[in-house]
């Protein structure tokens, strides 16, 4: 099976995927961000931490998609850093996570300006300019970043900062920013929102959120058409998301998902009555061990009645206490 996270990034850096992701979760499902307005960014943010003995540290981290956005606000273009991180397992520490990635772009973004301000020749204005880098009429680009849950299951980890924090006290959290993130996970989409997608993503979460329940998911496919017709490249994301094992041809451009789901559910089916049938034998040879057990404490209970052998041999050859063989005597006839 492909690693979940290398197709995870595939899938979702698709211009239309990411698009919709944002849409949807941002957007209500308004067509704000424009999949041929995308364009892809460095994923990789480096920042310098200096230390009290005068050395720096270098501080790198690696998103898993970034792309800047031209969206249209009050009649003029806007450019907006949207990030994308996938998770196809719980993590229990993700604010501080995706907390760290934004603040590495932001600090990113006032270098940038600064080495901009140099090329251009444009000097600041004061010595407080010069020592922050940055200009009293410098703005940065805004990020958005989603965090997508790639899991049948609710999300049960912080959703925000304070929530991971040992203080509850409200009078001293109201002094700590807080930094809660965007989560797109399907468990919690409800139904009828699912047509607030614009792409292939509506089935895509609907599928994994229906994937827990093998039963629920075959009914699931079986009842929506939509799901006889998809493309290749989300069935190949949905396989190795929900370790599905769907059969399908990898060389076709479209796929039929009730049938790929067929194929595997039936195999399912015969490995189960496969089992059935070994449980079935198992047990027959079980029974057979009692029966056989029974009648040797029954002969073996007659010899010790007629002082053929001794209680302690008889017992020996039974593999039993001779208090339990007593006991199973009693019941002899």
């Amino acid at each position: 099976m492909a690693d979940k996270d290398a197709v995870a990034k595939d899938y979702m850096r698709n211009e239309v995927i990411f698009a919709d992701a944002f849409n949807f979760k941002i957007y209500g499902g308004r067509q704000v961000v424009k999949p041929q307005l995308l364009r892809p960014l460095d994923t990789t943010s480096v920042a310098l931490l200096y230390r009290d003995d005068g050395k720096s540290e270098v501080i790198q981290r690696y998103r898993d998609i970034l792309k800047l956005a031209t969206i249209m606000e009050d009649g003029e273009a806007v450019y907006l850093a949207l990030g994308i991180e996938n998770q196809t397992q719980m993590h229990y520490a993700m604010p501080v996570r995706m907390m760290v990635y934004d603040a590495l772009f932001y600090d990113e973004q006032i270098r940038k300006i600064g080495e901009r301000r140099q090329l251009e020749g444009r000097a600041y204005k004061t010595r407080a300019e010069f020592l922050s880098n940055f200009g009293a009429d410098d703005k940065l680009p805004p990020i958005i970043s989603i965090t997508v849950y790639l899991g049948p299951e609710r999300w049960t980890a912080p959703r925000s900062l304070h929530e991971m924090l040992a203080v509850r006290d409200k009078t001293t959290l109201q002094y700590v920013p807080d930094y809660k993130m965007n989560l797109l996970v399907p468990s919690e989409i409800a139904e009828e929102d699912f047509a607030k997608f614009n792409s292939e993503l509506n089935l895509a979460l609907k599928y994994i959120k229906h994937s827990g329940n093998e039963r629920e998911l075959e009914s699931f496919v079986w009842n929506n058409p939509e799901y006889r017709d998809v493309t290749r490249e989300t069935a190949n994301f949905l396989n190795v998301m929900t370790d599905s094992e769907l059969q399908f041809a990898e060389d076709k451009e479209r796929v039929d998902m009730c049938e790929a789901i067929k194929g595997i559910l039936e195999r399912g089916r015969a490995e189960g009555r496969a089992e059935g049938r070994a449980e079935g034998r198992a047990e027959g040879r079980a029974e057979e061990r009692a029966a056989g057990e029974e009648r040797l404490v029954n002969v073996l209970a007659e010899f010790v009645k007629d002082g053929i052998v001794t209680l302690s041999e008889a017992a020996k050859r039974a593999q039993m206490t001779e208090s339990d063989f007593l006991a199973r005597m009693d019941g002899v006839n």
